[in-house]
This record gives structure tokens, C-alpha cells and sequence, in this order.
């Protein structure tokens, strides 16, 4: 049996826009991933400066679930998201 999948955003507490997407089989552990890489420093990336500076105001994104999806799908349909956020002008900080 193919397990699901959960097409998630990050967004801002202040905007609600969507600032990252991504997938995950456990959404809150996912969550507390990115603010602990964020808060380390293992990550490097425009999506943990961004992590950074809303943890130094006292801030945390809100995840929000866009889709559920069969696992074996999951790698196309976060880049489908991804694709769509950015045709919807979503200033998304993914790399690809």
C-alpha cells in the first residue's frame, strides 16, 4: 500500500503569503525541522534567513496543507505547487 504524502506552505504570520512548499510524511516534526536548521545555522538557504528573521522577532511561519497526495506522486506535485505559486506571483523561496 502507497502511504500519503502532505503538500504543505510555509507562510508569513503578518502576509499569509506562501514563502516555501514542501512535502512530508509528518507535518509538525517537518515544521520543527526547518526552525531548528534555521536556528543552528545548518541551513543556509533564503528560506531559513527568512526562518531567522521571524524567530528574532518572535515569530513562527504558519504550515498550511495545500494537498494530500499518494507518495509515489509526491515529487511532482510539490514542484506542481511550486510551479503554481509562482505563476500566482506567491514570493516562494524554494531553490528550484
Amino acid at each position: 500500500m502507497i502511504g500519503q504524502t502532505m503538500i504543505y506552505a510555509l507562510m508569513g504570520p503578518d502576509d499569509s503569503l506562501p514563502r516555501y512548499v514542501g512535502r512530508t510524511i509528518h507535518p509538525k516534526p517537518r515544521l520543527s525541522c526547518h526552525l531548528t536548521w534555521a536556528r543552528t545555522g545548518n541551513d543556509k538557504s533564503a528560506k531559513a534567513d527568512w526562518l531567522r528573521e521571524l524567530l528574532a522577532e518572535g515569530q513562527r511561519p504558519l504550515m498550511i496543507l495545500l494537498e494530500a497526495v499518494p507518495s509515489d506522486l509526491a515529487n511532482s506535485q510539490e514542484r506542481t505547487w511550486i510551479e503554481r505559486g509562482r505563476q500566482c506571483g506567491w514570493p516562494l523561496l524554494n531553490k528550484a
